[in-house]
C-alpha cells in the first residue's frame, strides 16, 4: 500500500495500491480543473496575466503527473524511493483539489468576480504565513483575496459584503495617504534639486580652486624634484665613495692584522734561531779546535811526538788559525742569516704600522664625510693620495752575502776606488 499526504487543500491523506493509482488520482484532479469551463476559459483567454498565473495554478497537477513519470524513469521499480521523492514534490507544489473548500471557493469567485479576483484568491491561499500579500496588490485582487478569506472562515454574504465595504474604505484611505505621500515626496524632491544645484556650484568653484592649487603644486613639485635629484646624486656619490672607503678600511685592517701576526711569528723565529745559533757557535768553535788538533797531529815528521808539559804544541798556531777561520765563516753565515730574519721581521712590523695608519686615516675620512667635511674635490684628492700612496717598509734593500774571501774583499775595494 502507498500512502500520500496531499495536504488539506489537495485532498488530504490518501492510500493507494500502486503508483499507477497515484498517477490516476493526479490526472483526475487535473481533469476536474480543466472541466471547470469558467475557470478554464479565464486561464486561456486572459493574456497576459493573470491568465498565465491561472494556467500555472492548473499546471500544478500536471507538474505532479510529470514528476511521477520522471521518478519512474529514474528509479525503475523502487517504489519506496519514488514515494519519498514524490511526497516531497507534493509538499512544495501547493496543488489544490477542485473538490476541496479552497478549490470550490476559487471556482465560485472566478464565476462571480472575474479573473483578477480569482487570481487574488489564489495568491491568498498560496502565500506564506509571513508574506505581506496586500502590499502593492491591485484593488480587484484585494477584493478576491478578502472574499477567499471570508469563505474560508465561513462568513455569510452580508458579513462578506461589509468586509468588502470596509476593505474598499480602507483602500480609499490608503490611496488618499499615498496621494499625500506623493505630494510630500515631490516637495522633498524639489528641495533636493535645489541642494544639488548648490552642490554643483560649490563643486565647480572647488574644481577651479583645485586646478589653481594643482598648477602651483606642480611647479613646486618640479622644483623640489630637481633639488631632490641633485641631493640624491650627491648622496649616491657619497654612499658609493663610503662603500669604497669601507672596503679599503677592511682591506687595510686585514693587512695590518696579517703583518702583525707575521711580525710576532718571525720575532719568535728570530729569538729561537739566534739562541740556537749562539749555542751552535760555541759548539762549532770547540769542534773546530778538536778537528784541527786531530788534523795537525801528524804534521811534523821529526822529533818526538810528545810535548813537554807547560809548552805549546808546535802546531798550535796552525790549529788556532784553522779554528778561528772556521768560526769566522760560521759567524758570518749566522749573522747574515740573522740579519735577513731581523730585516724580514722589521719589514712586517713597519708594514703593520703603515696599514694601521692607513686604516685610521680612512676611518677619519669617513667620519669627515658623514659630518659634511672633506667634501670638496681638492680635499678628497689630498686624502685619497695620502691614503693610497705607495707602500714602503723603511729598510735598506741590501741582502748580498758579506765579503769573506780575499778575492771578494779586493774586488770590492777596487770597485769602491
Amino acid at each position: 500500500m502507498i500512502e500520500i499526504d496531499f495536504g488539506d487543500k489537495g485532498g488530504g491523506r490518501r492510500t493507494f495500491k500502486t503508483i499507477g493509482d497515484v498517477q490516476e488520482y493526479v490526472q483526475e484532479q487535473l481533469a476536474a480543473w480543466t472541466e471547470d469551463a469558467v475557470f478554464d476559459a479565464m486561464a486561456k483567454n486572459n493574456r497576459p496575466p493573470p491568465g498565465g498565473d491561472l494556467r500555472a495554478f492548473i499546471d500544478r497537477w500536471s507538474g505532479l503527473r510529470n514528476q511521477i513519470v520522471s521518478l519512474q524513469g529514474q528509479m525503475g521499480s523502487n517504489e519506496g524511493q519514488i514515494v519519498t521523492s514524490f511526497q516531497q514534490s507534493v509538499r512544495t507544489s501547493q496543488a489544490v483539489a477542485r473538490s476541496s473548500l479552497e478549490g470550490a471557493a476559487i471556482s465560485e469567485i472566478a464565476a462571480q468576480s472575474g479573473a483578477m479576483a480569482c487570481y487574488g484568491a489564489i495568491r491568498f491561499i498560496s502565500g506564506q504565513p509571513d508574506e505581506r500579500l496586500l502590499d502593492n496588490m491591485p484593488k480587484a485582487q484585494f477584493i478576491g483575496a478578502l472574499d477567499m478569506w471570508a469563505r474560508i472562515n465561513r462568513l455569510d454574504s452580508q458579513a462578506a459584503a461589509k468586509a468588502r465595504d470596509s476593505a474598499r474604505k480602507l483602500l480609499a484611505e490608503v490611496q488618499e495617504r499615498e496621494t499625500a505621500h506623493r505630494a510630500e515626496l515631490q516637495r522633498i524632491e524639489e528641495g533636493l534639486r535645489q541642494q544639488i544645484a548648490g552642490f554643483q556650484a560649490a563643486l565647480e568653484q572647488a574644481g577651479s580652486e583645485f586646478a589653481q592649487f594643482k598648477g602651483q603644486a606642480s611647479s613646486e613639485i618640479a622644483d623640489d624634484r630637481v633639488r631632490w635629484q641633485g641631493e640624491w646624486e650627491d648622496k649616491l656619490k657619497l654612499y658609493t665613495e663610503q662603500l669604497k672607503l669601507r672596503a679599503a678600511v677592511s682591506q687595510w685592517g686585514e693587512r695590518a692584522e696579517a703583518h702583525e701576526q707575521a711580525f710576532r711569528s718571525q720575532r719568535l723565529w728570530s729569538i729561537g734561531i739566534g739562541t740556537l745559533g749562539l749555542v751552535g757557535a760555541v759548539l762549532w768553535g770547540w769542534g773546530a779546535l778538536a778537528f784541527a788538533k786531530w788534523l795537525f797531529s801528524g804534521a811534523l815528521g821529526t822529533g818526538a811526538h810528545s810535548v813537554p808539559t807547560g809548552v805549546l804544541r808546535p802546531t798550535w798556531s796552525h790549529e788556532l788559525v784553522f779554528a778561528a777561520s772556521a768560526s769566522v765563516l760560521y759567524l758570518t753565515l749566522f749573522l747574515w742569516s740573522m740579519r735577513i730574519l731581523v730585516r724580514m721581521m722589521m719589514s712586517e712590523h713597519h708594514l703593520g704600522i703603515d696599514a694601521r695608519s692607513r686604516e685610521s686615516m680612512a676611518h677619519t675620512y669617513l667620519a669627515l664625510l658623514e659630518d659634511g667635511g672633506a667634501a670638496t674635490e681638492a680635499d678628497r684628492a689630498i686624502v685619497l693620495a695620502a691614503l693610497f700612496r705607495p707602500v714602503t717598509d723603511g729598510l735598506v734593500k741590501d741582502d748580498a752575502l758579506p765579503m769573506i774571501s780575499p778575492a771578494t774583499i779586493l774586488s770590492g775595494k777596487l770597485a769602491g776606488a
